[in-house]
């Protein structure tokens, strides 16, 4: 036995082949006490785990291992001699380029020596190469996620053997290197199976992919959970932590849903005997935040995280960080009464929260694993607990009279808007909704990425936003709606004053990037102000829009609309004027929506003629996780016969799960689209084909570089917007291959 590491041990063992015993010869990864897998569906989709196997890999490169086992804290996988021989032939052929890399003189990439931009394409060059082969804190990134690598590689390659012929000759041996790298990867046995994976299976997570192209990984379960054997038809999907929780996904065989199983991640004796002592110790503490007059969840939690790690500090210091983080958590959320709550509220992976009725089972839309079943049960007094915490943080009635309350909890910890039903209305006692709203609110990059929106008609939104067009977004609920508007929204320039109308707060807090943002609560208002009667209209929706005029805004966010009132707000919006809105409806297409409109909100003709952009969204089934995407972006056009067409310039292809362009040329938009027929004709600004065509070319050639690049945050997004700006107003450019150069240089001097 030889250990390559504390995780890596190289054994060897005696097996008898027809009588005769042989030596072989295993690799044993122990996990048991790595945290590298704790946030990951699998060893093949963590990249930190895969770096350091290929890493051992290359160590033993000559020997002749059987199979290697990773045992982590549940379950073992275990590749066979023929799985290990692919990955070692890839560690291989990944060497080969490595060692290539170091010998190579960036330099000679670029054979003109005279040209103006050989500084520029060096820099790219230098950044690619960074970025796919380069080794940070000794970790290799060809290494960390070769197929991400490989495409990378695909697609460095289609850009640079279309480049002019003059630029083309000149980078001719770095793209001859490209191609060279690539051949290398083509032999390896590993990338011959990839290459023949189905283009929609290549689209899956990364341990699928693997399993593709190795083969079924055998895994055996080593462990109990909840004191019994893991039964035969539960396979393991996921594990992580998320303090004071342990999460363990299963996919049930019997089933169609997922099982989500909750877990205190300590609960030995010598921890509960502690957690005990806090709390009796705390007892005598309440007193002091009611005094204080503390009734606000997140004040609450403060306040007891606070009190215990003190108590902690001062009686128990010789803890583990981990070990006193998790007791300061379980002991705070314990204390409100609604414990097992908190994994659902505080998972940013869960979308919806739902419970049908006191003393069953909650189950969760998951992000990644769709639908899920849990093993949390809440008693009919933690639900009671919970609706008197929402009450209070509302202001609002739940009762008889009102038996329906909806609502939104902002902590430290979480964000959900939570709807209640009780009694006469719901049947069988009390029923639970709570959607999540992120606290990391998704960006449009982020929204490219995973598939709910091309590149090019975010590229066409953005223009319709900055040139101040109203953009409705309609669909089913949970289809992404207000996620859309809100990856909008953030792209706004910073000098824009934005005012934002709401019955429940679901834009973004933006104070972080330097926003001007005054947002209204109508709905606690509309509360209040029953109370008094003399002052119960004031605070509508409606007549918060009628105030606006005189607040002098740039863009209003109306959020939700529902009720006919609002509905109306927003067509008073068009009408006077205020063209510039972002806003949501709930329906299933623009025609639908349209008819509604007309018939039961009895809005007129030529108001809905007011409307730019309907985008609708919907939720795609899909059994393994939820997929939301813009089904189609529509402009209205009222013809002869006083009847609406929509002419679509973007539509879902189904079969394809893309979004697809319905025109050959951007001309062709130009010459046919509403909304550029009415910018043209309000003589506020001019608007020329070529310019039309050029700006809709910079935001694709912006949104390409910055989903290469993978920048997500929504600060970076934002500096480089104002950026545009910036440029754009300052240096009083319309030549948008200025402007382009200029902000894709900013762009590279921050990355």
């Amino acid at each position: 036995m030889m250990n390559s590491d504390k995780y890596f041990t190289l054994k060897e063992e005696f097996t008898t082949e027809d009588g005769r015993e042989i030596l072989n010869t295993y690799l044993y990864c122990d996990c048991i006490n790595c945290n590298y897998l704790m946030n990951s569906k699998s060893f093949f989709s963590n990249p930190n785990c895969l770096n350091h196997c290929f890493k051992i890999l290359s160590e033993y490169i000559d020997r002749d291992i059987t199979r290697l086992e990773i045992d982590r804290r549940d379950n073992r996988y275990i590749l066979n001699k023929t799985q290990v021989n692919i990955l070692k032939d890839l560690v291989l052929k990944i060497n080969i380029i490595k060692n290539s890399i170091v010998k190579k003189d960036i330099d000679s990439f670029i054979l003109n020596k005279n040209c103006k931009k050989r500084e520029k394409c060096l820099k790219n060059i230098k950044i690619f190469i960074r970025n796919t082969f380069g080794i940070k804190d000794n970790n290799y990134q060809i290494f960390r996620t070769p197929i991400k690598f490989y495409n990378e590689l695909l697609l460095e390659i289609k850009i640079y053997s279309n480049l002019e012929e003059k630029c083309g000759d000149c980078v001719k041996n770095y793209l001859n290197f490209l191609l060279r790298t690539k051949k290398i990867m083509d032999k390896s046995y590993f990338f011959k199976k990839f290459l023949n994976i189905n283009t929609q299976h290549k689209k899956k997570i990364y341990n699928f992919n693997y399993e593709l192209i190795l083969g079924k990984i055998q895994q055996s379960h080593t462990q109990e959970f909840n004191n019994r054997k893991f039964k035969s038809y539960l396979t393991d999907l996921d594990m992580y932590e998320l303090m004071p929780f342990q999460i363990k996904i299963f996919e049930n065989n019997n089933q169609i849903e997922n099982e989500y199983r909750v877990k205190p991640v300590y609960n030995d004796k010598e921890t509960r005997k502690i957690l005990e002592w806090i709390k009796n110790n705390s007892v005598s503490n309440n007193s002091q935040y009611l005094t204080k007059k503390i009734f606000n969840l997140n004040e609450i939690l403060k306040f007891k995280i606070n009190f215990s790690k003190r108590l902690l500090e001062k009686n128990f210091n010789s803890l583990t960080k981990k070990r006193k983080r998790y007791i300061t958590l379980y002991h705070a959320f314990e204390s409100t009464g609604f414990l097992f709550l908190y994994p659902f509220l505080i998972d940013d992976k869960i979308e919806e929260i739902y419970l049908d009725r006191p003393n069953t089972e909650i189950y969760i839309d998951h992000r990644e694993f769709g639908r899920c079943k849990t093993n949390v049960i809440l008693s009919e007094n933690e639900i009671k607990t919970f609706i008197t915490k929402i009450r209070i943080e509302s202001n609002l009635a739940l009762d008889e009279m009102h038996p329906s309350l909806k609502t939104e909890i902002i902590t430290s910890f979480f964000q959900v808007r939570v709807t209640v039903i009780i009694k006469p209305l719901s049947s069988d006692g009390y029923i639970l909704m709570i959607r999540k709203l992120r606290k990391k609110q998704f960006s449009m990059v982020e929204l490219i990425k995973n598939g709910t929106i091309s590149i090019a008609a975010a590229a066409y939104l953005l223009f319709h936003l900055y040139h101040k067009r109203n953009i409705i977004v309609i669909g089913p609920p949970g289809s992404g709606k207000t996620t859309l508007i809100n990856a909008l929204d953030s792209l706004t320039p910073n000098h824009w004053r934005k005012i934002y109308i709401e019955d429940v707060i679901e834009s973004i807090d933006q104070k972080n990037i330097s926003q001007h943002q005054i947002r209204f609560s109508v709905k606690r208002q509309n509360y209040l102000a029953h109370n008094n009667s003399n002052n119960y209209n004031y605070n509508t929706k409606e007549i918060q829009v009628r105030e606006s005029l005189h607040r002098t805004p740039d863009m209003i966010y109306l959020g939700e609309m529902i009720k006919k009132s609002s509905i109306k707000a927003f067509f008073f919006l068009l009408k006077v004027g205020l063209r510039c809105g972002l806003s949501t409806s709930h329906g299933e297409n623009p025609e639908l929506m349209i008819k509604r409109w007309m018939i039961e909100d009895t809005i007129s003709i030529n108001s809905i003629n007011d409307i730019d952009l309907i985008v609708q969204m919907a939720r795609v089934n899909d059994v393994n996780r939820i997929k939301r995407r813009v089904i189609k972006m529509s402009e209205l056009v009222l013809n002869k016969k006083r009847e609406f067409e929509l002419i679509s310039f973007y539509k879902r292809n189904a079969a394809e799960d893309t979004l697809e362009k319905n025109y050959d040329e951007l001309s062709e938009i130009y010459e046919s689209s509403p909304i550029i027929t009415k910018i043209i004709e309000s003589g506020i600004e001019p608007l020329y084909r070529e310019d039309f065509v050029d700006e809709i070319n910079f935001y694709v050639l912006l949104l390409n570089l910055l989903v290469e690049n993978d920048v997500i945050e929504n600060k970076p997004l934002n500096e480089i917007v104002n950026k545009f700006w910036i440029l754009r107003k300052k240096k009083y450019t319309s030549n948008w291959d200025e402007l382009k150069d200029m902000v894709f240089d900013f762009i590279n001097k921050t990355l």
